[in-house]
Order: structure tokens, then sequence, then C-alpha cells
């Protein structure tokens, strides 16, 4: 997701996503004559040349909506049981596979189960959890203005998590202040342009693809200046805001659950 970069009368004021522009030159927060920037662009344009410009980011059950309104529904559903600690990734597996049946979805037994439901299921219970995380770590920026990216789970073929990082600060070239990873520790600022870089969904928390087994830990002010990651003298700047509208919907999806760790199927 495209972090741009908003400026008044020659002052920058903040970093944010299109979603916050857009509402904030319709609110009258922005104004018709403020600059815009993000990494790419040669010059400084005016914010409703930088909305035109940009694509719409994807909502967080984009992966489910091409199929039924109805399965989007259910899956949100599924999803708000389960971070709610009302159900389970068994369970909803089944409800979900029921309704596939009720609304005439035919597809060929596990092909459709395997390949459909559970990446879908487990993406966007992903995404509530690393939502909830994100919002709590930044919160608590100043003593951990770092993160580092992590498994927590073994996968059969795991993909090459060094190199994907490797290859988006590579992309980002200046714009990131992270290096390349060192002794295999993937490690930036939270509010570093790499975390969207390696992410499938355009957002700033895991998960960062589907099915990836990766997760972030936060990194402690010490250890990050002891990386290199930050200089002693540094301020951990505030990460760019999601779109007022994404936050809405993860917000109801997580309702006022507060799970202390991921489900068990």
């Amino acid at each position: 997701m495209t972090v741009i970069s908003v400026a008044r009368s020659g002052q920058e004021i903040g970093d944010y996503y299109l979603e916050g522009v857009k509402e904030g030159l319709a609110s009258g927060y922005f104004l018709a004559d403020d600059y815009g920037w993000y990494e790419g662009l040669a010059e400084w344009r005016p914010l409703p040349e930088i909305v035109e410009m940009l694509s719409v980011p994807p909502s967080p059950f984009s992966v489910a909506s091409a199929v039924n309104p109805s399965v989007v529904q259910g899956f949100r559903k599924s999803v708000d049981r389960i971070v709610g600690g009302k159900s389970n990734l068994a369970k909803e597996r089944k409800n979900l596979h029921d309704l596939m049946d009720l609304i005439g979805v035919k597809p060929d037994d596990c092909i459709y189960f395997n390949d459909f439901i559970d990446p879908v299921l487990n993406t966007n219970v992903g995404m509530a959890y690393g939502y909830r995380q994100w919002k709590e770590g930044n919160e608590a920026i100043e003593g951990f203005p770092a993160q580092e990216l992590v498994r927590f789970e073994s996968r059969k073929v795991p993909r090459d998590w060094i190199q994907i990082w490797d290859e988006a600060r590579a992309k980002l070239a200046e714009t990131t202040a992270t290096d390349a990873s060192v002794k295999g520790r993937m490690v930036a600022m939270k509010n570093d342009p790499i975390w969207t870089a390696i992410s499938d969904f355009g957002l700033p928390f895991p998960p960062f693809k589907q099915d990836s087994g990766m997760w972030t830990e936060d990194v402690s002010y010490e250890e990050a200046v002891e990386l290199g990651v930050m200089d002693k003298d540094d301020d951990p700047l505030p990460t760019p805001k999601l779109s007022p509208d994404f936050e809405r919907i993860l917000i109801s999806t997580l309702g006022e659950s507060n799970p202390a760790s991921f489900p068990q199927s």
C-alpha cells in the first residue's frame, strides 16, 4: 500500500494511506491546494491529482469477494467467532463448507475445501490478529520502535523470506532505512516501507502472504540502536495511518474480544 506524504504551505504534515487522503479531502481536513508525494513520483503534486493517480487499496476480504457476497459475509462471521473465542478453525471450516452447499456452490470435494476455504479463513483470521498487534505496537512505539520478521509456524516448503526481504529492500532503495538481512535477521523500524513492500496485501502487518507462517515481534529501542536500525538520538516516527474505512471493517471483525494467542484448529 502506497504511503503518501502530505505537505501544506511548504511544510510536511504527515504520512497517510490513500483512503485517509481521500477522506481528508472530502471532509475538508486536507485542502485542494495541499500537495502530496509518494515513492517513485518525480515531484510533489496536488493531492486531488495524487488520488486520481493511485488505485484503491484492497479490502481485507477481497480474496473471497469474487465468489459470492454470501460467502464474504460467512467468512466475516467465522472470523468474528474465532477471534472472539467462540469457535475454532476446525468448526468454522465445517460451517463454511456447509454454507457453500447451502448456496449451491458445488466444488470438487476436497479441492475446494483445501484450496479455498482454509487459505482464505486463515488469512483473514491472521489479518484480524495482525491488525490488533499493529495497533498495540504503535501505542508502544517509543519503547519498541522496530520489529523483526520471524517464523512462528513451520512449513513443508517455506518461502525464502531472506530473499524476499532483500529484493524488496533493493527496490525501495533510499526510501527504506533498513539494511539487508544480517545473519538471517529481518529487522526494520515500524514505519519503514519495507513492511508493505513484502506484503501481497499492501498492509504493514502480518500475514504478509497467504499461508506464510511468518509474524512480527517487537524490537526494543536499545536493540534497534545496537543493530544499527536507528541512531541513539533518533525519535521514532509514528507509522502511516490506515484508511478509516479499513480500520472500521477490521474493528467490526475484532469486536470486543481480546485473545491472548492464535486459536488452535
